[in-house]
């Protein structure tokens, strides 16, 4: 009987020193992740967390150690942020009432506005540096935003291949007037810091609110539409007609359909003529074909149309016709966040941090032109083939279309 209490006892014992090493593993492991959460606050918890399991022991980890582990993390996080905020108000007046700089030490809230719910981040530096451009790109994010707010507007410098994040505002809603009075404070501050910002091109989304507040402010500006938006736009509208089937095949409707993809790669003056004549000689008896037809007539072929050519159609080979570089930005700047309203300091946070790549980046085109990738080369090299053959007579306009369709339609 002795013999069974000791074996008992050595079971107890052994117990013990292995819930006794799982405490310890686990409490180590919830400080060092507690004290992560705090230092590195624009990176996500989860991150965190799966970046440190590949350096510790796990063997002794359960379901609900992971929990405790994350839940501490949290609490840690949101020790140093106060609760949420109650409406917009609050957080402009969070925002009048701490000192917002950038690591170099520039005030980087410009623009403090409660009475329009709007907002302006950017600094001197960027300022400057932006006033002496003549290309910007615009696009906003809604996926994360602070809340009361409904997108983060961002405009982008482009010098020497280099898209650059210039400028940043919380606005409201989409409307044209919101959209007016961020070009209208970008202007004043670019007054307040060198002289009057005038571009002369713009790069932006098919949205008719930020065109018509763009002309407002700059009535001379060269408004060009993304064309990667574009075609999808148009092959949104044959998937919601139902024509996705047709467009896959290789019959006189799918063909038609192809050639669209090729348009925004013409002269925008030639546009009507190659859709009415060249195309429409094409042009298969559908119902739906019709339909889509008249779409584009109203839309973005005739003259009075809302998007005209000259918005979106260029014979050239030029990698800088779409917005994609601002779409990566927003991208990064979304990853930061696990939740789709983040707290104001969490945002400020995470903004001041990419503030510093915006300075790297403006180091970089001030004493660089970025390489091109090889694969812009080669789909450049290909576009400046086929303008060629075409201005030579080598190829018809029929063909010029289809070969760049083809290369660059969206795939179902």
């Amino acid at each position: 009987m002795c013999n069974e209490i000791q074996f008992e006892n050595s079971k107890l014992i052994h117990n013990c020193a292995k819930d006794s090493e799982q405490k310890i593993n686990r409490q180590i492991l919830s400080n060092n992740l507690k004290r992560k959460a705090l230092e590195q606050l624009s990176e996500r918890p989860a991150k965190l967390f799966h970046d440190e399991m590949k350096k510790c022991n796990v063997s002794t980890l359960t379901s609900s150690d992971v929990t405790y582990i994350k839940n501490n993390m949290n609490h840690a996080r949101n020790s140093i942020h106060p609760k949420l905020l109650q409406d917009a108000n609050e957080i402009h007046n969070i925002l009048s009432s701490i000192e917002i700089k950038t690591f170099k030490g520039e005030n980087f809230l410009m623009v403090n506005d409660p009475l329009n719910g709007f907002v302006m981040f950017s600094c001197d530096e960027n300022i400057i540096f932006l006033s002496s451009l003549t290309t910007i790109y615009v696009d906003g994010t809604f996926d994360y935003c602070v809340q009361y707010f409904c997108q983060l507007f961002t405009i982008h410098g482009f010098k020497n291949n280099y898209y650059i994040p210039l400028a940043f505002f919380l606005l409201r809603d989409k409307s044209q007037v919101s959209y007016k009075r961020a070009f209208v404070e970008l202007q004043n501050q670019c007054l307040k810091s060198v002289e009057v910002f005038e571009p002369k091109m713009c790069f932006v989304d098919f949205e008719k609110s930020i065109h018509n507040a763009l002309l407002e402010v700059w009535p001379q500006i060269e408004i060009k539409g993304c064309i990667f938006h574009l075609c999808q736009s148009w092959w949104r509208k044959i998937q919601k007609i139902g024509l996705a089937t047709e467009y896959s095949k290789n019959d006189e409707i799918g063909k038609y359909l192809t050639y669209i993809f090729g348009f925004p790669f013409l002269h925008p003056e030639e546009v009507g003529d190659v859709f009415a004549i060249d195309l429409g000689e094409l042009k298969p008896e559908n119902d739906k074909l019709t339909e889509f037809s008249d779409y584009l007539v109203d839309n973005y072929i005739d003259e009075d149309s809302s998007f005209p050519p000259k918005i979106w159609a260029e014979m050239t080979s030029s990698a800088q016709r779409s917005t994609n570089a601002c779409e990566s930005f927003h991208s990064k700047y979304n990853s930061n966040f696990s939740s789709t309203h983040p707290h104001i300091y969490k945002f400020l946070d995470v903004l001041k941090a990419m503030q510093l790549d915006t300075v790297i980046l403006i180091n970089s085109s001030k004493m660089e032109t970025k390489i091109i990738r090889t694969a812009t080369k080669n789909k450049n090299k290909f576009i400046n083939n086929l303008i060629d053959k075409l201005n030579m007579n080598e190829i018809s306009k029929l063909q010029y279309l289809k070969a760049l369709a083809n290369k660059f339609k969206p795939r179902n």
